[in-house]
């Protein structure tokens, strides 16, 4: 699924509708008064979060393509291995060394169990090119992705793709995957709302992000 550039303003407008269908009193579309301008101003500030949220929980298969990474492989021994990953990283959508039989779509973290296997001097215990097991580390070089692992040092990486933290680009737009749009605009109403602290509101913006999510994933 490819991802399209959104126009700040149109998300805007898209939200505003959102919270207007669940509004009993005035609307918020019908004038622009100053009300409106400073409710626009916290939609605004509300869309980055938002679209991280979603983009983090979002199912794989909902997201864009995704970004490339991976140019330079550091080994250490038994064949295991790290990349630094770059500095708008925010999800793994999948890797796959060279010798590898499958790619891995979900990295594990360092409070996971499975990584203090990865590091124990058992290879039995360890990921294979069979089983392969990726991990998120903070090293002093920065954020970075562990392999485990490769039968040799002349294994390369031969899929690398992440999804990048969002943001707003000079032309006033911002990079979403488009099956995740609905949910999107739900999530920034409901993050509205609760700078308004408007909770119950807030709360059924939630539950309809969500449903978004969860309606593309069966669908």
């Amino acid at each position: 699924c490819d991802a399209m550039i959104y126009k700040v303003n149109d998300i805007l407008q898209d939200v505003l509708q959102a919270m207007d269908r669940n509004r009993t009193s005035h609307s918020l579309l019908s004038v622009q008064d100053e009300e409106t301008l400073m409710l626009r101003d916290a939609v605004r500030g509300c869309l980055l979060e938002s679209a991280r949220k979603v983009l983090k929980s979002a199912p794989v298969h909902m997201l864009e393509g995704g970004h490339q990474f991976g140019e330079s492989v550091h080994w250490e021994k038994d064949g295991c291995g790290w990349i630094l990953l770059p500095d708008d990283f925010l999800r793994l959508l999948l890797f796959e060394m060279s010798d590898w039989h499958r790619s891995v779509y979900d990295a594990i973290l360092v409070s996971d169990p499975r990584y203090i296997m990865q590091k124990q001097g058992i290879r039995a215990l360890r990921g294979t090119p069979e089983r392969p097991v990726c991990a998120i580390v903070r090293r002093h070089e920065g954020l970075s992705l562990e392999f485990y692992s490769c039968r040799s040092e002349d294994a390369f990486v031969s899929k690398a793709l992440y999804v990048p933290y969002p943001s707003i680009d000079e032309n006033d737009g911002l990079d979403m995957s488009e099956r995740c749009y609905k949910s999107f605009v739900y999530a920034v109403a409901a993050a509205t709302y609760r700078t308004l602290n408007e909770i119950e509101r807030a709360q059924l913006m939630d539950a309809m992000s969500a449903e978004e999510l969860s309606v593309s994933e069966h669908s």
